[in-house]
Order: structure tokens, then C-alpha cells, then sequence
């Protein structure tokens, strides 16, 4: 199946296709370290290792489904990664009681 144009509906099994190829890709992502696919050499290992399952993602998605799919997959490894920072307590959250004031001082 072409990648689908935006005026025509998505049936149940074109979705379902879809969504198994997100899975597919984001399996190679995660095989291979890959989390974010802004750095050029994210992209460049991507098209050595997963552009098979990125070629299938594409095919089978509109490309507005694709690049909400990569938003949420980089905003949830965030998510996981910063609650395991606070869980390790490598990361702290400080706040001052008076943190969004500045204090000026008239002569």
C-alpha cells in the first residue's frame, strides 16, 4: 500500500497495519540505542540499521501519523528517563520560596 493520501479514511486494517509497523520500528530503534531521530547520525544509523521497518512505517502511515508517532515515542523516553533520575536521585527539583520574585533594592 502507497502512503495514503490525507482525504480518505483509514479502515480498521490499514490502522492496525500502521500502528504493527510503528511497533516494528520502534523495536529496531530501541535494539539499537537509538532514542531521538534529530541528530544526523541518529538518522544515518537508522538508515544502516532500521530502514527496512522505516521504509514499511512510511509505506504503511501517513506521514502526519509517522511524525506524531516519533513526538510521542521521544516524549515518553523522556518521561522515563527523568522519573528514573529523581528515582536514582541524581536529579533534584529545587525551588526557592521566593524563586519568581526578584528582590529590588531603591536608593
Amino acid at each position: 500500500m502507497a502512503q495514503q493520501q490525507d482525504d480518505t479514511f483509514v479502515t480498521r486494517a490499514e490502522r492496525q497495519k500502521c500502528w504493527d509497523a510503528r511497533d516494528g520500528f520502534f523495536a529496531c530503534l530501541t535494539e539499537n540505542k537509538i532514542r531521538s531521530l534529530r541528530k544526523p547520525e541518529a538518522r544515518t544509523a537508522v538508515s544502516e540499521k532500521c530502514k527496512e521497518a522505516s521504509d514499511v512505517l512510511h509505506q504503511s502511515c501517513r506521514q502526519a501519523w509517522v511524525d506524531h508517532f516519533m513526538r510521542l515515542r521521544e516524549r515518553e523516553l523522556g518521561m522515563v528517563e527523568f522519573k528514573k533520575r529523581i528515582a536514582d536521585n541524581t536529579d533534584t527539583v529545587e525551588r526557592a520560596p521566593d524563586a519568581n520574585f526578584t528582590k529590588v533594592s531603591r536608593s
